[in-house]
């Protein structure tokens, strides 16, 4: 498995090319380094790709890339928002820019 570290300290993931054959599935792993603003916030990742968006959760910092979005040759983004709820109430809510 192909493993790319991703560092998102504040709201801006650092880029790093991501150049990944098409045809894989499940075999590309991300793994994320978040900042002190992510502590205690669920994590998701926003595949999209076609114009279609998917969102998967982050668990313990690492997201496999989907199978489906890696199915045809072509470009895909990646954003990350983070979020905490009390009840009803959205209590913090962060978002990253787009990876292609």
């Amino acid at each position: 498995m192909k493993i790319y570290k991703l560092y998102v300290p504040g709201d801006i993931i650092e880029p790093i090319p991501l150049v990944i054959p098409s045809g894989n599935v499940e075999t590309h792993l991300l793994v994320f380094e978040f900042g002190e603003l992510w502590n205690g916030l669920k994590k998701i990742a926003v595949f999209s790709r076609d114009g279609e968006s998917t969102k998967y959760t982050i668990e313990n910092n690492k997201r496999s890339i989907p199978g489906d979005i890696l199915k045809e040759p072509g470009e895909f983004t990646l954003g990350i928002y983070g979020y905490d709820v009390e009840g009803e109430t959205l209590i913090c809510r962060v978002s990253t820019n787009l990876l292609q």
